[in-house]
């Protein structure tokens, strides 16, 4: 089996575990209305995603004299599904997370034989 054809079923599996719809929006821009600021926001991407367990983010923070290490979830998405962006916003629209927001925190990196694109994401509450 070549590397390719390795990859592309290896990217067959990967979507198939990505049971959840949903939509990523950016803000594009804004307006105003009644003296405040409104975000304007475009859907760059409908379709599956999967919410992966919380990894080790390698981040840490101050909390009541203790230093402690957080963790951040990620999400994933079918290769080639949209360019991410550090803000864009997953919006879960099925299952048990539906309706749950997730920021994305960075961007997928390019790399070779990709089965699925990674991000760090941190959940809107």
């Amino acid at each position: 089996m070549s590397a390719a054809s390795a990859t592309a079923r290896g990217q067959r599996l990967a979507e198939s575990l990505m049971a959840e719809q949903g939509t990523v929006t950016r803000v594009t821009g804004s307006t105003t209305s009644g003296g405040r600021e409104i975000p304007v926001t475009t859907t760059i991407y409908t379709g599956v995603g999967k919410l992966a367990g919380s990894t080790l983010a390698g981040k840490s923070a101050e909390l009541v004299g203790a230093t402690v290490q957080t963790q951040s979830p990620q999400m994933h998405f079918p290769v080639g599904a949209f360019v991410m962006s550090t803000g864009d916003l997953w919006t879960f629209a099925t299952g048990t997370l539906a309706g749950r927001k997730y920021r994305l925190v960075g961007e997928a990196p390019a790399r070779s034989y990709e089965t699925a694109y990674r991000v760090q994401a941190e959940e809107i509450l």
